[in-house]
């Protein structure tokens, strides 16, 4: 049976998170350049402007600000503060996270004809989640670790809160946009309006969301609570690839 406190296990456990990190990172860093033709026609004025183009494109570089983050904390050559540089991933990350979730809010509100209640529900629950990643973000620890040179995540158990937060936030929106979008428009024809309008990235952003989430309920080690946290958060760029037009 596994010792899951055991200091060789944790630091083979490390030593796997590390390159999990820079797999995932390095497909996000090979997605946003692929995309860069949106903001290129938006610099050339070849696509009008709207304000929606904003959270965007704020997703977007969010999530590059959180990634470029992740590779300098766990490749650099010396020490570095562990704790302002796990504060940049967090609110790089968070940042990142409410604007794709105001993405697809907006989009809810729009299925719902800009119902007054979907709205003040929607803006509540936007709010909430950006509450309480400051208040994750304010007591974010972490420490220099020797033997593998790198910055290590300290009390990530604590963000068992606004994981399971966005779980459910993500799985309200879906039930949201898939009810507007049934009601409005009943039979076959509303899949291929969920499926245009980005309902499968946030199932499958959700799907991916409730393994870091399980993972905090079992507490097993430092390493494993924060092996799928940032890779999940990484993974939501996707939810910043729906169209803001």
């Amino acid at each position: 049976m596994v010792d899951w406190q055991n200091p060789v296990t944790i630091i083979n456990e490390f030593g796997a998170f590390v390159k999990l990190i820079h797999v995932i990172d390095g497909i996000y860093i090979w997605e946003f350049i692929c995309n860069l033709s949106f903001e290129w026609s938006l610099f050339r004025r070849r696509r009008q402007w709207r304000w929606t183009a904003a959270l965007y494109i704020g997703c977007r570089m969010a999530t590059i600000a959180q990634v470029l983050s992740d590779l300098v904390g766990l490749n650099v050559m010396g020490q570095i503060n562990c704790k302002l540089w796990l504060i940049f991933v967090l609110v790089f990350g968070y940042a990142a996270t409410s604007l794709s979730l105001s993405l697809y809010a907006l989009r809810s509100v729009a299925v719902w004809k800009r119902s007054l209640p979907i709205t003040l529900f929607s803006i509540a629950i936007i709010l909430t989640n950006l509450g309480v990643w400051i208040r994750c973000v304010a007591e974010a620890q972490s420490q220099w670790l020797t033997l593998s040179q790198s910055c290590s995540w300290q009390g990530s158990h604590r963000t068992l809160l606004n994981n399971s937060l966005l779980l459910g936030t993500e799985v309200v929106l879906i039930v949201l946009m898939a009810g507007g979008i049934y009601n409005h428009n009943p039979g076959r024809r509303a899949f291929k309006i969920m499926y245009r309008e980005g309902l499968l990235w946030l199932f499958v952003a959700a799907a991916v969301q409730t393994v870091p989430v399980v993972f905090l309920i079992l507490n097993l080690n430092e390493a494993m609570n924060v092996m799928f946290i940032i890779p999940s958060g990484i993974h939501h760029f996707r939810r910043c690839n729906i169209s803001p037009f």
